[in-house]
């Protein structure tokens, strides 16, 4: 599937209301102006391009059998840089200042066309809507500095690299070998030959709710710390068993289009224990990195983005460590595991908690978290529910330990934590509290917390 980009950088258009031809920018395509079909098959060997209107609902896409236009595949005045459509003896132009198209005696830049492939057209739409951090300097590109320039010519930053030719193929873009789609990286070329990859920067926070009332009473409180005291900027993911309906009428006052559900039944230890081991499995995961994984008992208590932006260039797992423990006599780090492991040397190693983590990129990682499931599964299995006094963190600290090194220094210094009421790791704010040492009084506790932090925040000078 192929269509039109004009001079401007705008898709040429097909109203099936009017019967007109118009150009749209890409962020403005919709179901009323559907981008016009180009004739793949030998259209540059018979000189002859057809172009077809695409008639669409939201849930099936057809391609209409009526031809809207047959043009003849002239050189024009641009032979370098776009192709020109010639009918009766005059060309097809994107008009200016507008979405108007028209049929004009000669042709210069505005009668000069380019055809782009669907996934190339997706990467465009993509691509300019998102963060991304540039690999060889560490820099970050915001999506306000890629936009698409007249002439054919993407703007990234300072560079600019020629449409499509610069763009990633549609190998590289789109969906893999195994039907995963990709997008965690673009690599595009400058000058021609000059090769930069970007790294997609769009962070994800998941966290996981079944149960009575008080739960979805902790993860509204957590959740605020989230968007209040961390002005956070990106989505969420709630796993669970509530719909997102359900979900609003318990979160109020947040904001719920940033808010997803990955649905996941729990009837079991397994589906309790490993369910946020899960959120890769969502269907819009790959669309979306860093991540970072909260317990509702934890809440934010300072401006997390720059905290993300330290998470993108970073390349390991990372968990806070209980620097108290030892993995191998330390149940709750998995010393039942190890023990009886004899293959895993272990005794220097803290244990960790995994109850807030990172994960930079599912492309390297996607692996180690589908085997945290089985080794939670299969041990289950084996020894019963009773095993695990400590729910998924005696096996997520083995299966790491031994299949997946992680960063301890990374998160650690960032958290602060809560035992017998007392906080420990100072006061002033670090990133994140974890409150696991509070028992029934838990959501008072970070109700007061939050207000606390809050008001500390709203008094002090800017």
């Amino acid at each position: 599937m192929k269509h039109l980009m004009t001079w401007f950088g705008t898709i040429v258009c097909h109203n099936p209301r009017t019967g007109q031809l118009l150009h749209r920018p890409i962020k403005e395509l919709c179901d009323d102006d559907l981008p016009v079909l180009v004739e793949d098959s030998d259209a540059f060997d018979t000189g002859l391009l057809v172009l077809r209107p695409a008639r669409q609902c939201r849930a099936v896409r057809t391609t209409a059998s009526d031809e809207h236009g047959s043009f003849v595949y002239a050189s024009g005045a641009h032979p370098k840089v776009g192709l020109s459509l010639k009918r009766d003896d005059k060309f097809l132009s994107a008009r200016p200042g507008g979405s108007t198209m028209a049929m004009m005696p000669a042709a210069k830049a505005w009668e000069a066309f380019v055809v782009i492939s669907k996934a190339e057209l997706d990467f465009l739409d993509f691509f300019q809507g998102n963060d991304w951090w540039r690999r060889s300097d560490n820099t970050f590109l915001r999506a306000h500095e890629i936009a698409l320039l007249p002439g054919f010519k993407l703007k990234v930053g300072s560079d600019e690299l020629p449409v499509p030719r610069g763009l990633p193929s549609a190998r590289e873009w789109g969906r893999g070998p195994d039907g995963d789609i990709r997008r965690s990286e673009a690599v595009l070329f400058f000058d021609g030959w000059r090769i930069e990859a970007f790294q997609l920067f769009r962070p994800l926070v998941f966290v996981v709710a079944y149960g009575p009332d008080e739960i979805f009473e902790r993860l509204h409180l957590c959740l605020r710390s989230l968007f209040e005291l961390g002005r956070y900027e990106g989505d969420v993911l709630v796993i669970g068993d509530k719909s997102h309906r359900e979900l609003s009428a318990l979160l109020p006052r947040l904001p719920m289009d940033r808010i997803h559900v990955q649905n996941l039944r729990a009837v079991s230890s397994f589906d309790y224990y490993s369910a946020r081991y899960y959120f890769s499995d969502w269907e819009s995961a790959h669309l979306y990195q860093p991540f970072l994984y909260m317990d509702l008992d934890a809440a934010v208590d300072c401006p997390v983005m720059p905290f993300f932006e330290a998470v993108a260039f970073h390349d390991k797992l990372s968990f806070q460590a209980e620097t108290w423990t030892r993995l191998d006599t330390h149940i709750p780090a998995g010393s039942a595991l190890v023990r009886n492991d004899p293959g895993l040397e272990a005794h220097d190693l803290p244990g960790f908690n995994s109850g807030i983590f990172t994960v930079p990129s599912l492309t390297p990682h996607e692996g180690t978290l589908r085997k945290i499931r089985e080794a939670i599964r299969r041990y289950l299995e084996q020894h019963g529910p009773k095993s695990l006094s400590h729910f998924d963190q005696p096996i997520v600290n083995y299966v790491t330990v031994k299949l997946a090194p992680i960063d301890y220094a990374f998160l650690t210094p960032r958290v602060r934590y809560t035992q017998n009421a007392v906080m420990v790791g100072g006061d002033e704010p670090l990133g994140f509290v974890h409150f696991w040492g509070n028992g029934p009084e838990l959501t008072d506790v970070m109700a007061r917390f939050i207000e606390e932090t809050a008001r500390k925040a709203a008094d002090a000078p800017a």
